[in-house]
């Protein structure tokens, strides 16, 4: 297993293919991204003083948050299937454009969907499990209940690496096999259980990409955050008027950086399905063979 050589063709891949950034800005959930590192403390109620906030619009908001939330949702199960059908079609030589991933998004977005689900229930179990136990072993002695995080963080690690390399493998697996829910779950847990090692390499690979990615982030919004502060301390102004001029200026870079770490992210796990598949074949085809890349609609 290459893993320079599938971080490299990842790279490739989110660079060349920028159309693709569109489906990697909802998949990597950026636009939920949090700007409370621009120094605005949103959850002071004493923010909106001097602005008219009327506690009296919480209900409309709420409702008009709930129905955002949906509609990303929604977007990004989309966007997730239609990058690794993007991705596969790619790396095997077949047709893409944008209207080809968004039109295969939609088609796998009931069957992602209940994968989702599925996975979801399965990742609350342990979480739940996991927190019962501690709520009990602090009610009988605080002493006991911090020693035995020692062993349920590490514990609780491990079980999120199953889960997590499972759910990774069985997007790909109903996506580019055109699999059921069952069957892909099914041959997740096959492709862990016989590739364990290089599945956990892969898992860290992912979370270290993360952490660099996160750190790019943050020194980013702090470079536009500190002087946004500091020039609406200067003039007096409400920290709400600092918070919107940080969102205003972060919201395009949050979206570009998502955008591509959303199509390396999905590239990485895809190109590494591939590697566990097929060991003996390379998928990567010839860049002159390549369909050239479009965004025809």
């Amino acid at each position: 297993m290459d893993y320079g050589q599938i971080i490299n063709r990842s790279f490739e891949i989110a660079w060349k293919h920028k159309w693709l950034w569109v489906f990697g800005m909802f998949a990597s959930s950026s636009f939920n991204t949090n700007f409370d590192s621009f120094g605005g403390n949103t959850s002071d109620p004493q923010i909106f003083n001097g602005i008219g906030f009327d506690p009296a619009i919480l209900l409309p908001f709420l409702a008009v948050f709930a129905v955002w939330m949906l509609i990303i949702i929604v977007c990004q199960i989309i966007s997730d299937a239609a990058l690794i059908d993007s991705i596969n079609r790619i790396e095997r030589g077949g047709q893409y454009s944008f209207s080809i991933a968004f039109s295969n998004g939609l088609n796998f977005f009931l069957r992602l969907l209940g994968l989702n689900i599925v996975m979801f229930f399965i990742t609350m179990i342990p979480i739940t499990i996991t927190v019962l136990v501690l709520i009990a072993l602090f009610a009988v002695d605080t002493a006991i209940g911090a020693l035995s995080l020692l062993f349920f963080i590490p514990f609780f690690i491990f079980v999120m690496f199953i889960i997590v390399t499972i759910w990774q493998l069985a997007k790909r697996v109903l996506i580019v096999r055109n699999a059921s829910i069952a069957d892909s779950i099914s041959e997740g847990y096959y492709l862990l259980k016989t590739h364990f090692g290089k599945n956990l390499l892969m898992f860290l690979i992912n979370i270290g990409f993360g952490i660099l990615f996160g750190i790019v982030l943050m020194v980013i919004f702090l470079m536009f955050g500190v002087p946004i502060a500091l020039v609406t301390d200067a003039l007096g102004l409400s920290t709400i008027y600092a918070f919107l001029g940080a969102f205003l200026f972060a919201l395009p870079i949050s979206l570009v950086i998502g955008g591509f770490t959303g199509t390396f992210s999905s590239s990485l796990y895809t190109i590494f399905y591939f590697r566990l598949v097929e060991p003996s074949q390379s998928t990567q085809v010839e860049i002159q063979n390549e369909p050239p890349p479009t965004t025809s609609v």
